[in-house]
């Protein structure tokens, strides 16, 4: 298991479970270096100042906010920590609310919150909780000297820590996209293309299986990859060519049909 990233307790009441955090998710993005296309040399980032013309150290940089276009206020590190608040090192649960009623737009990054020895019986007695009443633990900790909003869940074998969103980081659903709902009234639609439309989502309705989505994208990247070093030719697949179907009948007609043989023509 990979390090912890927080050591803490989860609160409810005057219930404390010692805990610590591991992170749930990775990214495997391939990462990628610059390099000079003349010579192959790895290109160096320099912290320089343009007006002192000079490279500088860590200790000789400060962070700073721009107000006003060039007008700078700075932060020193010890002022950024104590505007976090108190450093409690508790996730402390506030209230409780159903699942569903959570718009996953809320959810940053997920983490598995592994009890410590003395907290045991209670991370048993709060995850059981969870799962019976059907509820998520919602309420504030701070992590890496920045306060988060966070959930706490039972998941199929542990906790689950779910940092969040404040409602003012979530962007609003743009006027484009509004004027168009507005113009689409369920009035436009008819019975038939409703019918196909919900049993074309029917056809392709089926238990949620993790395992069975790859990213195709970086699998062709490793490919393109090894390909360069072992000095083999890049071969480039053709691009697939996606009709224009104007009628949203024909469209629905003609889904149901591929999904239909994909099935054995069970609805």
């Amino acid at each position: 298991m990979s390090r912890s990233v927080w050591t803490g307790a989860i609160s409810f009441g005057l219930v404390a479970i010692p805990v610590r955090l591991f992170p749930a998710t990775r990214r495997r993005d391939l990462k990628f270096n610059l390099l000079h296309r003349r010579c192959g040399s790895r290109i160096q980032y320099r912290r320089w100042c343009p007006r002192c013309e000079e490279e500088l150290s860590t200790e000789e940089m400060v962070r700073g906010y721009e107000y006003a276009r060039g007008q700078y206020v700075t932060l020193e590190d010890e002022e950024i920590r104590n505007a976090a608040g108190e450093q409690t090192n508790q996730i402390e649960l506030v209230s409780f609310a159903r699942l569903p009623e959570i718009d996953p737009v809320y959810f940053d990054r997920t983490y598995h919150a592994v009890p410590q020895r003395p907290g045991r019986k209670a991370y048993a007695l709060l995850s059981g909780a969870l799962q019976s009443s059907e509820r998520v633990g919602i309420g504030r900790f701070v992590l890496r000297n920045k306060p988060h909003l966070v959930s706490v869940r039972a998941g199929e074998h542990n906790l689950m820590i779910e940092t969040m969103y404040y409602p003012d980081e979530v962007v609003e659903q743009p006027e484009e996209v509004q004027k168009m709902q507005r113009g689409a009234g369920e009035g436009q639609i008819s019975t038939s293309e409703w019918e196909m439309a919900e049993q074309l989502v029917g056809n392709l309705s089926e238990p949620f299986q993790p395992e069975q989505y790859v990213n195709d994208y970086r699998k062709r990247l490793e490919t393109v990859i090894e390909s360069k070093i072992e000095g083999r030719d890049i071969v480039t697949p053709p691009e697939r060519e996606v009709g224009e179907v104007i009628d949203l009948m024909e469209a629905l007609e003609k889904s149901l049909e591929a999904t239909e043989e994909q099935t054995g023509g069970s609805g």
